[in-house]
């Protein structure tokens, strides 16, 4: 793993993969981008991107001290999470009555980047997925310099935001056919959905 351009594209794999499957912040995004656009939906994958840089800093930099930390008390952080969850999803249930699309303000992209962050970093397993990975990659704390974990770290961003544009993106292509009605509807079901990870999330940190 000497090569920076081989490294980074490794990375990039590795955001990609972990930003890719579907959970609550898969489904924050679509609904954002449909009730609000390409710019919302963005501004929750650069949340969830952010996120996700940094537990992938703190696997490829070797912290394991702040990994063990994480380790010892991912109960706590679950049940954080899966508050944070039900109370989206609460809200979300709530206000689908009033749902309009309308131009997206700098409030409402602050609160998509935060909560998408807050949502992601909330969830102990995503450090623990790189942690595999990267032992998988080769990559262990004796092998790996300084600077190839901040290519790997750097691909990783990349890898995460290039996978939320690419949600984004073919979200935006069908908001101009969903009604508001529609929008309405999807949003209840998406707070449901996400009403269901908390207490997913809430169970799982009880036992």
């Amino acid at each position: 793993m000497g090569d920076p351009l081989l490294i980074i594209l490794e990375g990039l794999l590795v955001g990609f993969a972990v930003a890719a499957p579907v959970g609550p912040v898969a489904v924050v995004s679509i609904e954002r981008t449909l009730a609000h656009g390409l710019k919302a939906g963005l501004a929750v994958g650069l949340g969830a991107a952010a996120a996700d840089t940094i537990l992938g800093a703190l696997a490829g930099f070797g912290l394991t001290v702040v990994a063990d930390l994480i380790e010892e008390n991912q109960a706590v952080i679950r049940f954080v999470g899966g508050i944070v969850l039900i109370v989206l999803g609460i809200v979300l249930i709530l206000s689908r009555a009033k749902t309009k699309r309308r131009d997206i303000t700098a409030a409402d992209l602050f609160h998509a980047f935060t909560s998408a962050f807050v949502i992601t970093i909330s969830n102990p397993i995503t450090i623990f997925a790189f942690l595999a990975i990267f032992a998988g990659l080769g990559f262990t704390e004796a092998a790996a310099t300084t600077a190839q974990a901040s290519f790997l770290v750097a691909g990783i961003f990349l890898g995460a935001c290039l996978w939320w544009l690419s949600l984004s993106a073919a979200i935006s292509l069908f908001r101009d056919r969903v009604s508001d009605r529609t929008v309405a509807v999807l949003k209840g079901g998406a707070g449901y959905l996400i009403l269901g990870f908390g207490i997913y999330a809430l169970v799982s940190a009880a036992f």
